[in-house]
């Protein structure tokens, strides 16, 4: 009982410290952070200045369209043969495992749609001159059932977790949604990255059984307080909308 007492004071002290560097990190890069917006924006031919007399109801987005010709260069540039990645070896006799090394490597990123991700990541570059993505590995298991005969003759379903997916992944973050510590150029050297993330309402409450949130929370789903800016939240709404996603759905 003491043990749970400890790991929970634990989480919700490192809880305090995650928001604490979040708040500061997003005040302090405001300036950046209302760029991306103005830049999303203007790539979404989003207007931002109020009609007037005689202003025009067509408007041409120049700007996608540059975006677009350069994710196109750069995307086939990257990938413009089917065999797109590639080992150099330092001896002959190493080509044998180069190559089936390869052939391993290209199925695993071709299991993960790597194209396809990557063609978002260079998107987010052009647009914003940067891009995050996370690497992580993701196993997924799912019920298998299988009867096997018991000795007097009749039969027992078993249900048995097998592994169905263990492979490396990537995604492409949100720079709306990443904090990275300060006076650090690489990640590598950081002690800390912050990513947020949209969670349901489930997964909150389930926290707050663990004593990992505490009882403040019940009002956050009534008012929707703590979660984002009005600036940030119109952002979103509208990436989902381009999506094709209803927000409010």
């Amino acid at each position: 009982m003491e043990e749970n007492k400890v790991k929970s004071f634990a989480d919700q002290e490192s809880l305090k410290l995650v928001v604490q560097r979040w708040e500061s990190f997003t005040k302090n890069t405001s300036a950046f952070r209302k760029k991306l917006v103005e830049r999303y924006k203007q790539f979404r031919g989003i207007q931002t200045r109020k009609s007037y007399d005689g202003m025009a109801n067509v408007f041409v987005n120049e700007t996608l369209q540059a975006v677009e010709s350069l994710v196109a260069q750069i995307y086939n540039l990257l990938f413009s043969e089917a065999n797109y990645l590639y080992l150099k070896v330092r001896k002959e006799t190493d080509e044998l495992d180069a190559a089936i090394t390869e052939g391993l490597e290209m199925s695993v990123l071709e299991d993960m749609s790597f194209k396809s991700k990557m063609l978002s990541a260079i998107r987010q570059f052009v647009m914003y001159g940067t891009v995050v993505v996370e690497a992580f590995w993701t196993a997924k298991s799912k019920s298998v059932f299988e009867r096997s005969e018991l000795q007097d003759g009749t039969f027992q379903v078993n249900e048995e977790k097998k592994l169905v997916y263990d492979n490396p992944d990537v995604q492409v973050l949100d720079l709306m949604d990443v904090a990275l510590q300060p006076g650090k150029s690489r990640v590598e050297d950081m002690d800390w990255v912050i990513v947020r993330s949209e969670v349901d309402w489930d997964y909150i409450k389930d926290r707050q059984r663990n004593s990992v949130y505490g009882g403040e929370i019940d009002s956050l789903k009534k008012t929707g307080s703590g979660a984002l800016s009005s600036e940030e939240a119109s952002l979103k709404s509208q990436k989902l909308k381009s999506s094709g996603i209803n927000p409010q759905g």
